[in-house]
C-alpha cells in the first residue's frame, strides 16, 4: 500500500468543511483531531481557521490532507500503535479518494 499520494487527485465538494465534517470526511475521531491540531506548527498549517459567528472549526480539506501526508503517513514509524495509525490513515484516504472522483 506505499502508492504515492497526489493531492491533485482528490475533488471536494466545498472550500472549507466545519470540524464535525471534517472529522467524518477523513473517518478520524475528534480526539484524533485534536492531537493533530496540538501536534502541528500552526493552525494554518492544517487549513484551520475561525469565522467569526460560527461555533465551529472550519478546515480547508487539501491543506489538512497534505499535513496528514507529510506528518502522518510519510513521517518515521517507531512504535506498533504509529503503524496501525498510518494503515488506518491509508485506508481511509483511499475510500475518501474514491468517493471524490
Amino acid at each position: 500500500m506505499d502508492v504515492e499520494i497526489k493531492i491533485s487527485e482528490f475533488k471536494f465538494d466545498k472550500p472549507y468543511y466545519p470540524q464535525s465534517e471534517i472529522i467524518a470526511l477523513f473517518s478520524i475521531s475528534e480526539s484524533t483531531l485534536k492531537r493533530y491540531i496540538a501536534e502541528s506548527k500552526s493552525a494554518d498549517e492544517l487549513g484551520l481557521f475561525k469565522i467569526d459567528g460560527v461555533r465551529q472549526n472550519m478546515f480547508e480539506p487539501r491543506l489538512f490532507l497534505n499535513w496528514l501526508i507529510e506528518n502522518k503517513i510519510k513521517a518515521p514509524v517507531q512504535y506498533d500503535y504509529q503503524v496501525k495509525e498510518v494503515d488506518s490513515l491509508k485506508t481511509n484516504i483511499t475510500k475518501l479518494k474514491r468517493s471524490t472522483n
